[in-house]
């Protein structure tokens, strides 16, 4: 029985020797340093100021006007047409008017359309104007 405690106890020694953590001394403003690069809310927070400048230079394209273009092409292939019967509008000179049949087709076979649009949006400029003039007050105030 002694010796199974003793093989258990040197088995015990040998396990946490083995997987012990090393011992790590740190000066404060390591541990400082350390607590603010490993901080999730900090991370977020800073992915956050990054976001929000990765949107301010986005929106910096409403500055300039915007060209689009938008063009269709429609294929009809049941085309309507109205029928008229030979003297369906009477007789004139001593013939019927039409004198024979006619078949009037409605419609196009094919219609293209295109549009092209330059524009710039004034309401834009005015408020992304504000929103710099704001944030810029912020930064102002912040830093002073």
């Amino acid at each position: 029985m002694n010796r199974f405690v003793i093989v258990a106890a040197i088995g015990l020694v040998a396990a946490t020797s083995q997987y012990g953590a090393e011992v790590r001394h740190l000066t404060l403003t390591e541990a400082v340093h350390l607590a603010i690069s490993q901080n999730r809310y900090l991370k977020i927070a800073r992915l956050k100021v990054t976001e929000n400048e990765q949107k301010k230079i986005g929106q910096r394209s409403a500055y300039f006007p915007s060209l689009t273009n938008q063009s269709n092409i429609h294929r009809i292939t049941d085309l309507q047409s109205i029928i008229i019967p030979a003297g369906a509008f009477g007789i004139a000179g001593g013939s019927e008017v039409p004198s024979q049949n006619r078949a009037l087709p409605q419609g196009q076979k094919t219609l293209y359309t295109s549009g092209t649009q330059l524009s710039q949006p004034l309401t834009q400029l005015i408020r992304i104007h504000a929103a710099n003039r704001v944030a810029a007050r912020r930064r102002r105030d912040l830093a002073g």
